[in-house]
């Protein structure tokens, strides 16, 4: 077997060769600038294709997962998006150095009223950034209607870029491994990076309509990208879907959570292709409700 056929066939159930070996490696850092010191953490193209080159010299089977040009940072990491101006939705930033950290100040003005928020990139040095959403932008079933109506979808120019992106990435790599993509995340995660955590942990128990609408909000708004990466070319959808820990207890992940992730995870697969559900926290209260998520 070649690696790509090693690692498609465990994914989807089957029995390979041997057991596939693989290197947990994300593009923007993550010790990549100890390796490489000339290398620009800013140039995700050049970053990804040395990934791809070290885990050739050590011999693995190389999933590349891409994160970093594939999808909108503020998506995958926290807030609305802001990337652009669309109709309805006219966007102002304002980028202020704090020490090691850029803010990126964003207020978007609708017809129904404006938003605003702020996302943080701090620069934690050898190539390696923390992103995060450090405003969120919904607080009430107000702010979310705005939303709804208003933020932009999937653009025409995303969709060509992104397979632009893969193709490179896939020339590069041959049969010698597959492509990831970190898509949105499950609904519960995006939900997170959208209101408080503080609130979220609690809104199913509260004000369950406005967490029902936040989570269909969620998964609507994931849909679009998820359905362009699988047209990109990815093989596989990269779900996270750590927020929604074992800490919240099995009763409550099943009974508030679980309906609303197998929906996502349900459209990446509809096309065939395999999805991978992380978690990098307390998951084991949780193994028998992944089972149900469907992942295959």
């Amino acid at each position: 077997m070649t690696s790509r056929e090693r690692l498609l066939t465990a994914l989807h159930g089957g029995t390979p060769d041997r057991v596939p070996v693989t290197l947990f490696l994300i593009e923007q850092g993550h010790f990549l600038g100890q390796l490489y010191p000339d290398i620009d953490p800013q140039d995700s193209e050049a970053c990804q294709l040395k990934v791809i080159e070290t885990q050739k010299q050590f011999g693995c089977d190389v999933y590349v997962r891409l994160l970093n040009d594939i999808i909108d940072l503020n998506i995958i990491y926290g807030g609305l998006d802001v990337s652009r101006s669309a109709a309805n939705w006219d966007v102002k930033t304002e980028e202020v150095r704090e020490g090691n950290n850029l803010r990126r100040r964003s207020t978007i003005k609708t017809p129904k009223g404006e938003l605003s928020q702020e996302f943080t990139i701090t620069d934690m040095g050898h190539g390696t950034f923390h992103h995060a959403c450090t405003r969120k932008p919904i607080k009430d079933l107000k702010d979310l209607e705005i939303v709804e109506n208003y933020e932009p979808g999937v653009s025409e120019e995303y969709k060509n870029r992104i397979k632009k992106r893969i193709d490179i990435i896939r020339q590069a790599l041959g049969d010698s491994g597959i492509i990831g993509t970190w898509g949105p995340h499950g609904p519960f995660n995006v939900s997170s990076l959208l209101i408080n955590h503080e609130e979220l942990y609690s809104l199913f128990l509260v004000e369950p309509e406005f967490y029902e609408r936040l989570m269909n909000f969620s998964l609507k708004r994931s849909y679009g990208y998820i359905r362009a990466l699988d047209e990109a070319g990815t093989d596989v959808h990269c779900v996270g879907g750590n927020v929604p820990g074992g800490f919240l207890g099995k009763q409550a992940y099943d009974q508030y959570i679980l309906p609303y992730e197998k929906q996502l995870i349900a459209v990446a697969q509809e096309k065939g292709k395999a999805a991978m559900y992380h978690n990098c926290g307390e998951i084991m209260n949780l193994v028998e409700s992944y089972i149900s998520l469907g992942v295959k």
